[in-house]
């Protein structure tokens, strides 16, 4: 077990950040990632790492930033900026929860959706 574990957090964002990451690992720089399931490039990151037995991936569960993965009605608008990505201040996410309650279901929707993904 090493003794520190590096972490690349937000891999997903775009194929160039998962390929920093990769190179960091293969330099035994980076011990683990983390990848986000809402974003073009998780794929990519999943592919990519997928060869490296050494690299612990992990999921980054994400609900402040980036497009939702699963539908969403009006309901729910108030949790999202107007282009449909999440809002990005935690602090008026949490608001929108206090103000309707219906809301939950779809955010623990997303969240599994994007443990499935």
């Amino acid at each position: 077990m090493p003794k520190l574990i590096i972490t690349a957090d937000d891999c997903g964002l775009s194929e160039a950040n998962n390929r920093y990451a990769l190179d960091l690992h293969e330099r035994g720089y980076l011990t683990a990632a983390s990848v986000l399931a809402n974003f073009p490039a998780y794929r990519h990151a999943l592919e990519l790492f997928r060869g490296c037995q050494e690299l612990d991936v992990g999921l980054h569960l994400n609900l402040t930033d980036g497009l939702p993965v699963t539908q969403f009605g009006p309901a729910h608008s108030h949790l999202l900026r107007g282009d449909r990505h999440f809002r990005d201040k935690f602090s008026l996410y949490l608001r929108g929860l206090f103000f309707n309650k219906d809301a939950i279901h779809w955010i623990r929707s997303d969240l599994d959706f994007q443990m499935r993904r």
